[in-house]
């Protein structure tokens, strides 16, 4: 767990949350709890990974945001893998018209420069 400071400049100030109206600019305290993990199945053969994070004011409880990254991993060679990934995002506090959720899939190859265990 750990804390920062964060203040974000918007550039327009009609918010999803009409208590927010009005401001171009957001300031809090916040805290933030991280998950993560990675497995490896079948002797090796699929590495699962996985990191989740949430983001609450420490100020104010409606104010807050998550994520969380899902992957897949197949080694092809010692140095290259074939990864997937897909991201959720959440973020309470948006400008009017914007989504608050955000979901993205990715896919490429992971080059590394040493061999894993």
């Amino acid at each position: 767990m750990s804390t920062e400071y964060e203040k974000t400049r918007f550039s327009e100030n009609d918010f999803i949350l009409s208590e927010y109206d009005g401001k171009d600019i957001i300031e809090t305290q916040r805290a933030t709890l991280w998950l993560s993990g990675k497995h490896k199945v079948f002797k090796g053969k699929i590495i699962l990974t996985h990191e989740s994070y949430y983001q609450p004011s420490l100020e104010d409880g409606g104010n807050y945001r998550w994520q969380t990254d899902l992957g897949l991993e197949l080694p092809l060679w010692k140095y290259l893998n074939f990864k997937i990934n897909y991201t959720h995002t959440f973020e309470s506090i948006v400008i009017a018209n914007q989504k608050r959720r955000d979901n993205i899939l990715t896919f490429g190859f992971k080059i590394k420069s040493y061999k894993e265990d």
